[in-house]
């Protein structure tokens, strides 16, 4: 799913650069202004000598003005010196968490650059390794067979290409699309997939986060969120990310208790959300009431919902 260890390796590397940084810059400062550690030093003798006080019961406001005045003179005196007041301030790559990847007093929460890292991790493994090839510019409409199809007065091919123009436009107005759930329905072999691809690369070129998971595996990554933390939290991120794609919706082992509910928790979230989820299914509309409780198909079918239906011969035979 997503390699935590290396998440936590890239935040204890940050915290290791910032303080080698740090040392560098006191260094610096050090050979340029020597005065901001002599003052420095009398401080710390100074505050050591206050904490033995402060046991002892006495008062050491005046001490604490005398740290904020430390403060404002060492600013100052960088900043007459040419550099920024907070030159010696440890400066994490994120000021929110500082670089822990958590934030929060007591319990702890995953800090939004923890959760940017768990989406670009999914993004980089989500089974999109064909989409040089799997694109609309790849789209030859000569390899679709030009059959009629279902006595609807049109053949599979201009069945086809009419799906692949709306898909098209659909990409070229993202994020602004009034339906925000796709569902492609039909036999294999139709060229469902395919498209899903052609959209997931138009909007990764546009710059969007996109997540494509087959249903049978993101059934087996609720199974692991149920016994493991940080997959739980990796799982979590399937809700923010800008399009989600499930594949082959259908094929996952339905576990009782667990993966519907998940699976309707995860789409109810991103719907509620105005989170783009693009789904493709071998089942017809209604294997799909059968399989899934109403509750989720009313999903599926709903007012922001755009259902295309795929029809014809399975195109990978048509070309063998």
């Amino acid at each position: 799913m997503v390699d935590h260890n290396k998440i936590r390796q890239v935040y204890d590397r940050r915290r290791l650069d910032a303080k080698e940084a740090l040392r560098r810059r006191e260094e610096e400062i050090k050979t340029a202004i020597p005065e901001v550690f002599a003052r420095r030093k009398a401080l710390r003798t100074a505050m050591a000598e206050a904490a033995r006080k402060a046991l002892s019961g006495d008062d050491i406001r005046d001490f604490t003005k005398e740290i904020e005045k430390q403060n404002r003179w060492e600013q100052k005196t960088l900043k007459e010196n040419g550099y920024p007041p907070d030159y010696l301030k440890n400066r994490p790559v994120c000021d929110v968490c500082g670089d822990t990847g958590y934030v929060g007093d007591g319990v702890k929460t995953p800090c939004r650059c923890h959760q940017q890292m768990v989406v670009e991790s999914l993004c980089r493994a989500s089974n999109m390794a064909n989409l040089d090839r799997e694109n609309f510019a790849a789209f030859d409409p000569t390899r679709i067979p030009d059959i009629p199809v279902n006595n609807r007065g049109t053949t599979q091919r201009q069945h086809l290409v009419k799906i692949k123009d709306q898909l098209e436009a659909y990409t070229e107005a993202f994020p602004g699309n009034d339906k925000i759930l796709l569902l492609l329905f039909g036999n294999t072999g139709l060229g469902k997939t395919f498209l899903l691809n052609c959209m997931g690369k138009a909007l990764l070129d546009k710059g969007y986060t996109v997540v494509r998971v087959s249903a049978f595996q993101l059934a087996e990554w609720f199974v692991q969120a149920m016994f493991n933390k940080d997959n739980a939290v990796s799982l979590s991120t399937l809700a923010q990310v800008d399009v989600l794609i499930i594949d082959d919706l259908g094929t996952e082992v339905i576990r009782k208790n667990s993966t519907l509910e998940l699976l309707f928790n995860l789409v109810n979230q991103r719907i509620h959300d105005g989170k783009h989820i693009f789904l493709s299914t071998n089942l017809s509309l209604t294997e799909l009431k059968q399989r899934y409780y109403e509750r989720f198909t009313s999903r599926l079918f709903g007012n922001q919902s755009m259902i295309l239906e795929f029809l014809g011969k399975d195109i990978r035979l048509y070309n063998k």
